[in-house]
């Protein structure tokens, strides 16, 4: 729920780069005392890989946020959000499977199939490809509703942005010795 929140404000807000750096300030200001209280307690856990993991995750983070404000310039809500949600988790489990030896249950595999199938339909299905997108050769198609390609693009970028931040930061946990804590 935190999340549609906080997306629903980067919408609305539309401000791009002032959004994004008063979001990370807000964050930063929220989470340095907990990341240096868990410091304090384990200084070892920041090692030289860990540093370049946690850049790593700001870098994509950073990336992120910019992509997901040019992606609601581009188009509304109720698109956007669904394909940029859904793509992260797709291409970061395609990832995990194809790179890094995970092996997904059929369970685990269903529950994906079914986001996908979801995140489809909520975005109109095949009736947007048919209807909506200029490519699909239909006259009849209003401007309002021919120009939604960038916004697709720009959902996608952000999707792989999540893809990006999700496996680096499974990585830092796993192989940089990160705390979830100090890499959030």
């Amino acid at each position: 729920m935190l999340h549609a929140a906080w997306n629903l404000a980067a919408k609305r807000a539309a401000s791009g780069l002032p959004f994004v750096w008063a979001a990370g300030v807000l964050s930063l200001v929220l989470w340095t005392p907990l990341a240096l209280i868990a410091w304090w307690r384990e200084p070892q856990a920041i090692t030289g890989a860990g540093l370049g993991f946690i850049a790593l995750s700001g870098l994509l983070h950073g990336g992120y946020s910019l992509f997901l404000q040019r992606a609601y310039r581009a188009g509304d809500f109720s698109l956007v959000y669904p394909i940029a949600r859904g793509t992260g988790p797709l291409l970061s489990s395609l990832v995990a499977i194809a790179f890094l030896g995970e092996r997904p249950s059929p369970l685990a595999l269903t529950g994906g199939l079914t986001i996908i199938a979801s995140i489809f339909w909520l975005t109109g299905g095949f009736d947007m490809i048919r209807r909506r997108l200029p490519f699909a050769g239909v006259t009849d198609a209003s401007p309002a509703t021919t120009n939604l390609l960038p916004a697709i693009g720009y959902g996608l970028g952000t999707g792989a942005f999540i893809a990006a931040y999700t496996v680096a930061d499974r990585q830092g946990v796993t192989f940089g010795g990160v705390s979830p804590l100090l890499l959030d």
